[in-house]
């Protein structure tokens, strides 16, 4: 019997997202099921958005949030294991 070939999945994330969090749970179970292999890799959704202010607004590690340092201090951890 032929091995079966894996598709890749990029999953692009931001560690403080609790919505990515959901979503990578997700992904692992579908892994389970299915011939997909999922690759990680780590983004900022408060960089990507700096540009838009009015999309960052409540995204977190953005100025109004409530998380300032914490998050800059875990993104800055997650950026050092890239």
């Amino acid at each position: 019997m032929a091995e079966q070939e894996f598709t890749p999945v990029d999953f692009w994330f931001d560690p403080i997202c609790p919505w990515a969090w959901i979503a990578s749970r997700w992904i692992l179970e579908v892994a389970k099921l299915r011939p997909v292999q999922p690759r990680w890799h780590v983004m900022s959704l408060s960089v990507l958005n700096q540009d838009k202010p009015d999309l960052a607004r409540g995204v977190p590690g953005t100025a109004g949030d409530g998380l300032g340092p914490g998050a800059r201090l875990y993104r800055g951890r997650a950026a050092g294991r890239a």
